[in-house]
């Protein structure tokens, strides 16, 4: 089976109409896309499913539709000395003669049975240079749509001033185009090819080149269609040139080529200027982009100062619990020093006696309390519950100042945000109408709760401590003084080895006073463990109070800025999102423009 030449256009229309569609439905979602770019894609989607559209522009009364019904052979559309032309009118192929007006009112669709508008439709338009400005308006929204122009100036005014402009617009646009001097009629013997000398020469001056150039008579023409083409007066009239431009130079694979060149430029054209206003918008925003980036900055630095706060603190509570240690530990040493050895006996005897507690009924004093008060053991962990007071305070009163700056400073970015931008704005710039201190006043609590432990320390268990060393000190003593005795009594300091035996007794005595400074280093070391155990309590408490606290002043921040840096990212996500997409869909059409030029 012989293989159809026309397939691989196929693919290409198809792949076309999947971009397109993709193009369509994007712009659709853009805000600043206008309406004509959304209208233009929609048509070029439909175009890709009609036939090949050739568009007649110029002037009203340059002839455009009796050109039209001299190449259809009939008078399908009206034609007279005034502007007969108020809209824009598609001929297209029917079995029958109708016309129906599209939803703009403008654009009418008339259909005719002539066999040449099976494979191409004719558009004619009102006049470009029409007095009437909203005639040319409509042209130029519908030349999108064309697959070839043909641009018609009257013989007698042959590229004028306006003509020329309209050439060049038409060129720049990318439309191929025609150029038709028509009513060559009215022209002299031997004018004509002046007239057609002069056009070649101005546009060469003009624009560089010359376009495709044919000398005509739509009235000649009309005229001898009544009769036949084989008319000499169809021969004058120079459309058999226009008609076998048609005919033969748009053939299937040709016209084909071109009717789907069509949509990809439209394409093209659109997604160009639509990526221009995205650009436009994503450089005005740049700025605001910035501002997010100073506010994220700011509101780092602020909880970056409070940490830096936090951790100075952090630094006086290792001091304070150290120094805490330490002066209790000295304490605990002044009390067993060996010259303090017949006081701690004494006391060793009076608790074996009941007459310490007595005593401390009477006096409220306990084993610890003078030499604590001595080494003011309780000052660090005062001076740090002071610190640890005004924390709170500190925290707060930084995050009140810094949310202040930086609501004046958001709402002075959002005055500054394009009008476009205003009322998408959700939400008003302001601090916080509460703030939360219940965190903080919890850790406080606990902290403050932690310090009294640690000065309790010094209470019960440390007197039982120290008690409890007195009082073995008393015993042992008491148990030498007995064993004295008792060998005193036996007579055996009365021996040869009563020296010997006195001298071990009293290393016996020196050893209980001796036992005292070992006991000493026992309870500091007890009592040092204690308080680093209170100061890892009191550390990790704080951590978390601390992490608390950051968390939320960073989200109080971040709440009050929202509406203005929510509406950055958002702007910037969507129009990155649009931006990278509409490249995309530019280079997909580009491709498709190759492969429909390689085929």
């Amino acid at each position: 089976m012989k293989k159809d030449p026309l397939a691989p256009f196929e693919t290409v229309r198809l792949r076309e109409q999947a971009l397109l569609e993709r193009l369509w439905n994007r712009l659709r979602r853009i805000d600043k896309a206008p309406s004509e770019h959304v209208e233009q894609v929609r048509d070029a989607l439909f175009h890709t499913d009609h036939p090949f559209l050739i568009v007649l522009v110029g002037p009203f009364n340059s002839g455009k539709s009796t050109l039209i019904n001299a190449l259809i052979g009939a008078n399908a559309l009206e034609t007279g000395p005034t502007p007969t032309t108020m809209r824009i009118t598609i001929l297209r192929h029917a079995d029958e003669e109708q016309e129906v007006r599209e939803a703009d009112e403008k654009v009418y669709t008339r259909f005719h049975p002539a066999p040449i508008l099976e494979n191409v439709s004719f558009v004619d338009t009102p006049g470009l240079e029409s007095v009437f400005r909203e005639h040319e308006v409509i042209t130029r929204r519908f030349l999108h749509r064309a697959d070839v122009v043909m641009l018609v100036m009257l013989a007698t005014q042959a590229l004028s001033a306006g003509s020329l402009d309209d050439l060049i617009a038409l060129r720049d646009y990318g439309k191929p185009v025609i150029l038709l001097v028509n009513q060559t009629d009215l022209l002299a013997p031997g004018d004509a090819e002046k007239v057609q000398q002069f056009i070649v020469d101005s546009c060469r001056r003009q624009i560089g080149e010359v376009p495709e150039l044919w000398m005509v008579s739509g009235k000649q023409a009309l005229q001898a269609q009544a009769q036949s083409r084989e008319d000499p007066l169809w021969q004058a009239s120079g459309m058999g040139d226009v008609l076998a431009y048609i005919e033969k130079r748009l053939g299937d694979r040709e016209r084909i080529r071109r009717k789907l060149h069509t949509p990809i430029q439209i394409g093209q054209n659109v997604t160009r200027a639509t990526l221009d206003v995205i650009k436009d918008d994503i450089a005005r925003l740049d700025a605001h982009r910035s501002a997010v980036i100073n506010i994220r900055v700011q509101i780092d630095q602020a909880l970056e100062a409070q940490q830096k706060l936090i951790d100075e603190y952090k630094d006086k509570i290792t001091l304070a619990f150290e120094d805490t240690a330490e002066r209790g530990a000295q304490a605990i040493g002044d009390m067993f020093r060996l010259g303090a050895a017949f006081r701690l006996l004494r006391s060793g005897l009076a608790e074996m006696l009941g007459l310490a507690r007595f005593s401390r009924r009477l006096t409220a004093e306990k084993y610890a309390q003078n030499a604590f008060q001595t080494r003011a053991v309780d000052y660090p962990m005062a001076r740090l519950g002071e610190a640890t007071a005004k924390l709170p305070a500190r925290l707060e009163g930084a995050d009140l100042q810094d949310l202040d700056g930086l609501v004046e400073y958001g709402r002075a970015q959002v005055e500054k945000l394009p009008d476009s931008l205003h009322d998408k704005v959700i939400g008003r710039i302001a601090p916080p109408a509460t703030y939360r201190r219940e965190h903080l006043q919890a850790t406080s609590a606990d902290l403050h709760t932690i310090l009294e432990d640690t000065t309790a320390i010094q209470g019960d268990k440390l007197e039982m401590a120290v008690r409890n060393a007195v009082l073995f000190l008393a015993f042992w003593e008491i148990m030498v003084l007995i064993i004295v005795v008792g060998l005193a009594f036996l007579g055996v300091l009365a021996s040869d080895n009563g020296p010997a035996i006195l001298l071990i007794v009293l290393i016996l005595v020196m050893m209980g006073f001796a036992w005292m400074p070992v006991q000493a280093i026992r309870i500091a070391r007890r009592f040092t463990e204690r308080v680093m155990d209170r100061r890892d309590d009191f550390v990790t408490r704080l951590d978390e109070g601390a992490g608390e606290h950051l968390e939320y002043a960073r989200q109080v921040r971040e709440n009050a800025a929202q509406p203005y840096t929510r509406l950055v990212d958002t702007q910037t996500t969507e129009q990155d999102d649009v931006r990278r997409d509409l490249e995309e869909i530019q280079e997909a059409l580009t491709e498709t423009e190759r492969i429909l030029q390689a085929l």
